[in-house]
């Protein structure tokens, strides 16, 4: 991955002056995602805030700082680019609520356009200043400036760089460093602020006025939600079909334990959905890639399989685990976990289980990814 946009990169500063840096909110977008096309025109998403929402459960803000492209690629990442978004680490490890040392790389996540948390007050930097030529970056915005006016003359936001270009105004070919000139700044949707600046390089110049909000707030919150079917044989749950979103990266995973132990684990996939124990006591169970908080997302968890022997249940066992790695997982007790089945002998000679988990009545209100169903 390389960034190829970054909005504040020249701002005197960084850490204390741009919002994005000094609150630890900052976040790329891919490259198609950068700009938002206006009259034919591509304007860089610089200043536009998002609402992050992920399995911590917790929602959060990121100001887009600039884009990224991810290169060297397969096909199985290049589909996901436009809809990846990297952060600041600080503000991952809020959504995911992972201690660093345990955190993995990824996360799902919803997101919508929002006006930013924060109030600020836009500013603007003069970072090079000649007798022809002036380049401006905008920062604080907490919107896309779809346009700058000055001296009468319209200008748009570099495609390369992110910055205005303005003709540096001057006398007897000298540049007055005393005079005040003004800039006028455009939202998309007529919204307009000043700023007072003067020709001197790597100044900050700050509006007295923010931006209007540009969101209606009283929208619907945009909420995470996960995979919600798991389907290995078709016809098996009847009426019940499979997610149309095929994620690659976050989709549960069913898999057996033939020891009745939660390593070893074998996936099981829908041109392998059996599998062969000698032991006498073996598992079913199902996976997440991060822990989520089960009963926040789902009212039932059904399983519906068939064993060629007699099978009895046992207790349930649910696990948590950080990261990607089994052997870090951890026994996950709930308050209450209230469940029933129902085994009956089909006209095949095999043994039909149906198993439901009710997550409304349970007590189970931790995260966790790993659910574990005994039986022998």
């Amino acid at each position: 991955m390389k960034i190829v946009h970054d909005c504040y990169q020249d701002v005197p500063n960084q850490e204390t002056n741009v919002m994005g840096y000094s609150s630890h909110t900052k976040c790329y977008v891919s490259t198609g995602m950068f700009f938002e096309l206006f009259h034919e025109k591509k304007i860089p998403r610089c200043g536009q805030c998002l609402e992050l929402h992920s399995v911590s459960l917790k929602t959060t803000h990121c100001i887009i700082s600039g884009s990224f492209e991810i290169t060297n690629t397969t096909n199985k990442y290049i589909k996901y680019t436009n809809k990846t978004i990297v952060v600041d680490p600080d503000l991952f490890m809020m959504l995911s609520g992972f201690h660093k040392e345990t955190a993995t790389d990824v996360l799902p996540a919803s997101i919508k356009y929002v006006d930013c948390l924060y109030k600020t007050y836009p500013a603007a930097v003069l970072t090079k200043v000649d007798n022809n030529i002036t380049e401006v970056v905008l920062f604080n915005t907490n919107v896309i400036v779809e346009s700058l006016l000055f001296q009468q003359s319209y200008h748009y936001a570099d495609i390369t760089t992110t910055k205005f270009t303005l003709s540096t105004p001057t006398k007897n070919g000298q540049i007055d460093t005393d005079k005040i000139y003004q800039i006028k700044l455009f939202n998309f949707i007529g919204s307009s602020i000043f700023i007072n600046i003067k020709f001197i390089p790597n100044t900050t110049f700050i509006s007295s006025t923010p931006f209007p909000i540009t969101y209606n707030e009283s929208t619907s919150l945009c909420s995470f939600i996960p995979q919600a079917n798991i389907i290995l044989k078709d016809g098996i749950m009847g009426g019940v079909s499979e997610d149309i979103a095929d994620d690659d990266f976050f989709s549960w995973e069913i898999g057996c334990q033939p020891t009745g132990d939660p390593l070893p684990y074998t996936p099981l996939t829908k041109n392998d959905p059996s599998f062969i124990f000698e032991n006498e006591i073996v598992g079913y169970s199902i996976k997440y890639p991060v822990p989520i908080r089960i009963s926040e997302h789902y009212h039932y968890i059904t399983l519906i399989t068939e064993s060629d022997n007699p099978i009895n249940l046992t207790y349930p066992k649910i696990y948590s685990l950080h990261g990607y790695d089994l052997n870090n997982l951890e026994s996950f007790s709930c308050g209450s976990l209230v469940f029933e089945y129902n085994i009956t002998k089909q006209p095949t000679n095999t043994y039909r289980l149906e198993f439901r988990i009710n997550l409304l009545l349970s007590k189970c209100h931790g995260f966790c990814l790993f659910l574990f169903i005994l039986y022998h």
